[in-house]
């Protein structure tokens, strides 16, 4: 969620896709999670501490 809240506090438009939150809406593009951490840590919107699900 950490990754979710820092692309929309970026100004990104974030959507789950579904129930599970495997998938994600941003800014019109379909994402997977990781892929979703990828793009936000790609951006430097994570700490670099953050732990990543790969």
């Amino acid at each position: 969620m950490e990754a979710v809240e820092a692309l929309i506090a970026a100004g990104h438009s974030v959507e789950p896709l579904g129930d599970d939150f495997a998938y994600w809406i941003v800014d019109g593009k379909g994402l997977s999670d990781g892929e979703l951490l990828d793009l936000a840590d790609r951006l430097g919107l994570l700490d670099p501490a953050t732990d990543k699900l790969h």
